[in-house]
């Protein structure tokens, strides 16, 4: 089996390319990076699209359900109902 060896430079990102531990840091990158595109995706979602400003949520739970979601936004009164 041959081993190659090398090294990246992305910038502030550098990734030694050594074949036997590749596909694991490859692994722990998308890991991440969905993890980043999740955590981005969440953000949007809880701006104002009148305002920009944040949204606040507040949930209603019974027995373990969510029986109601409203979400609104204290700057400009934007509000959303039973978003469940």
């Amino acid at each position: 089996m041959e081993f190659i060896q090398g090294k990246v430079d992305l910038g502030e990102i550098s990734i030694d390319l050594s074949t036997s531990k590749l596909s694991k840091k490859l692994r722990a990158i998308a890991k991440h990076t969905s993890a980043l595109a999740d955590e981005l995706e969440k953000i949007d979602q809880s701006t104002c699209p009148e305002c920009g400003n944040a949204l606040t949520e507040d949930t209603i739970h019974a027995d373990g359900e969510v029986l109601d979601k409203n979400v609104y936004c204290t700057s400009c009164n934007y509000i959303e109902n039973n978003i469940i």
